[in-house]
C-alpha cells in the first residue's frame, strides 16, 4: 500500500511539475547571443564563508580588498549556494552539473585512495569546454577521487569504507605510484593538472596523471598552485594566443590546517583563519594582476566562489566576526550557513559592473551556464541538475525556483517558492556528534516519505532559519517531500527538452 500511495503521489506531482519546469531557464540552449567567447578563470576557495568577504558583510573583520574590487568591477550574487555543505559532493556537482547524492557517495567526503567519483564517459565542464575549442587546465585541490593502479597481485577492489582509504603513510602499499592514475583530471577534459588528491595540503601531489614526488610546505600550497597557473597562462599566450582558455584554480585556503604564508601571518588581526582569508584574497589579486599584464582582462570571465560555508571556529564569535553572515550554521550543516557561498563574476562589457543580484543560483548550474555561453547543446543525460543562469549573469534574467542541498550526514533540504524543508533531523544535519534527533541515511526512492522528522522555514522571510514551522503546514511539507521523491526517482531536475 505504501508503494502504491507514493507512486500515485509521484505520478500526480509529475504533471504539476510541468509548470515548474517551464519556469526554469532553458539550460542547454544558448539563450543569449554574445559578441565573443571569453576566456574563463574559475577560482574556488575552500571553506570560505559568505560573511568572510567584505563586500558581502560590512561587519566582516577581515579585509578582502581584491575580492571587493572584483565585485566592484562585476556582479555579486547574494543567493548563491553550493549543492552540498562539504567539499567532495560540491566539486562533483560543479564539474558534472549533477547532484553527487545520485552516485554511490550518500554522505561524507572522499579520501586519497577512494575511487573516482566521476565515471568514465560522463562529461565535465572541462570536456564540454574542450569540445568548444578551449585549452583547459586545473590547479589545486581535486577531491573527487582517482582510480589508482594497484600493486601487482592486488585485485584493486577497495571501495568506500575499506581501510586503504584511511592509510596515513605517504603512499599506501596497495597502490603502484609509478603507474598512472585513471579517471582523474586529464581523463575528464583537462589538458593539464597539478594539485592534491583530497586536500589542498596533501602528502603527495599529482602532475597530470602521475605522482609528482614534490614536497610542498603547508604555507606554500596556494602560491605553488598560482605559480603553475601563471606559467600555463604565459605559455598559452605565447603559443596559442587566439585560442580561448579555461583555468580551474581550486585553492587550499581557507581549509585547515590553518597555515598562512609568513608574509600574511598575523596581518588579519583575527587569528590564523583571518590570515587564511587574506591568502585567498591575495590569490585573487594575483590572478587579476596577471590578466591585466597579459592584456586579457577584457576577454576573460573571472568567477570567484567557495565550495561550502565556513567551519565553525569559536574564536570568531569571541572576536565578533560572523563568517556565515546572517545565516544559521556552518560547513557540514543542512542550515544555510553550510551552503550559502560568496559568488562574484567579472567580464568587462558583458557582466554589469558594480551590480548585485538576488537570483537563486547553485554551483551545479555552472555546467549549463557555460554550455549556453559557448553555444553547446546538452543531451538528456548530461548535467541533469544544472540550469542556465547566463541571463541572470549578464542581465536581469531569472534564477532557480527550486534547489536541493545535502549535508555531511546525508540530510536533504529542498527550497521552493520561498520555503525550505529539511528532512531527517531536528538539528544541524552536520557532523553526527553534534546532530541531535538525527535519522541515519536511508535509501530507496521513498526515503522522503519514510523520514518522520524535519524542519520547515519560510526562508524568504526568515533567512536565518530561526522559526521552525514543522507541524504547522502539513500540506506544504507533503508537497515538498513528494517533489523531492520525484526528483530522486526520475534522476534529474532539468527538463532535457
Amino acid at each position: 500500500m505504501l508503494f502504491m500511495r507514493i507512486s500515485l503521489r509521484l505520478a500526480l506531482l509529475a504533471l504539476l511539475n510541468v509548470a515548474w519546469a517551464s519556469a526554469q531557464t532553458g539550460a542547454g540552449k544558448a539563450a543569449t547571443t554574445l559578441p565573443s567567447t571569453p576566456n574563463i578563470v574559475f577560482i574556488l576557495a575552500d571553506d570560505l564563508g559568505y560573511g568572510d568577504v567584505g563586500c558581502n558583510n560590512p561587519k566582516s573583520l577581515i579585509p578582502t580588498p581584491n575580492v571587493d574590487k572584483l565585485a566592484a568591477q562585476g556582479r555579486r550574487f547574494t543567493e548563491a549556494h553550493s549543492p552540498a555543505s562539504v567539499c567532495s559532493p560540491t566539486r562533483y556537482g560543479l564539474l558534472t552539473g549533477r547532484y553527487a547524492w545520485r552516485t554511490a557517495m550518500k554522505e561524507g567526503v572522499l579520501y586519497d585512495y577512494d575511487p573516482a567519483l566521476i565515471k568514465k564517459g560522463r562529461m565535465t565542464i572541462a570536456s564540454l569546454l574542450k569540445e568548444a575549442g578551449y585549452h583547459t587546465a586545473a590547479f589545486g585541490k581535486w577531491h573527487v577521487g582517482l582510480d589508482w593502479t594497484p600493486k601487482e597481485g592486488d585485485p584493486g577492489d577497495w571501495q568506500w569504507g575499506q581501510m586503504v582509504r584511511y592509510d596515513s603513510r605517504p603512499i599506501a602499499p596497495r597502490v603502484d605510484p609509478t603507474k598512472p592514475v585513471h579517471n582523474g583530471p586529464t581523463d575528464l577534459g583537462f589538458d593539464t593538472f597539478y594539485g592534491g588528491v583530497s586536500q589542498g595540503v596533501s602528502r603527495f601531489y599529482i602532475a597530470d596523471d602521475r605522482v609528482s614526488g614534490d614536497a610542498i610546505r603547508r604555507d606554500e600550497t596556494d602560491n605553488v598552485f598560482m605559480s603553475k597557473a601563471e606559467s600555463f597562462l604565459r605559455d598559452h599566450v605565447a603559443k596559442q594566443p587566439g585560442k580561448p582558455f579555461f583555468v580551474y584554480l581550486a585553492l587550499h585556503a581557507v581549509h585547515s590546517p590553518l597555515t598562512p604564508p609568513a608574509n600574511l601571518k598575523g596581518k588579519s588581526k583575527t587569528g590564523l583563519l583571518g590570515d587564511m582569508v587574506l591568502w585567498a584574497d591575495q590569490t585573487v589579486g594575483r590572478v587579476t594582476a596577471l590578466l591585466d599584464e597579459l592584456k586579457l582582462t577584457q576577454d576573460t570571465l573571472v568567477i570567484f566562489t567557495s565550495d561550502n560555508g565556513s567551519v565553525h571556529y569559536p574564536d570568531n564569535a569571541k572576536l565578533g566576526h560572523s563568517p556565515s553572515g546572517d545565516r544559521r550554521g556552518y560547513k557540514t550543516d543542512a542550515w544555510d550557513g553550510g551552503t550559502h557561498v560568496p559568488f562574484i563574476a567579472r567580464w568587462p562589457g558583458h557582466v554589469p559592473a558594480g551590480t548585485t543580484s538576488d537570483k537563486l543560483i547553485c554551483l551545479v548550474d555552472m555546467f549549463a551556464t557555460l554550455a549556453a555561453l559557448t553555444g553547446r547543446e546538452l543531451s538528456e543525460w548530461q548535467a541533469e541538475d544544472s540550469f542556465n543562469f547566463l541571463p541572470a549573469l549578464i542581465g536581469d534574467g531569472p534564477g532557480r525556483t527550486e534547489l536541493i542541498t545535502h549535508s555531511y550526514t546525508g540530510v536533504f533540504a529542498i527550497r521552493q517558492d520561498g520555503w525550505k524543508l529539511i528532512l531527517g533531523t531536528k538539528g544541524s544535519g552536520g557532523h553526527q556528534g553534534i546532530t541531535p534527533e538525527w535519522q541515519p541515511t536511508q535509501t530507496g526512492f521513498d526515503r522522503p516519505a519514510k523520514t518522520s522528522i524535519g524542519q520547515l522555514y519560510h526562508i524568504a522571510e526568515d533567512p536565518g532559519e530561526t522559526t521552525d514551522l514543522w507541524g504547522k503546514h502539513p500540506e506544504l511539507i507533503n508537497r515538498l517531500r513528494t517533489r523531492l521523491g520525484l526528483v530522486m526517482q526520475q534522476g534529474r531536475t532539468r527538463d532535457p527538452k
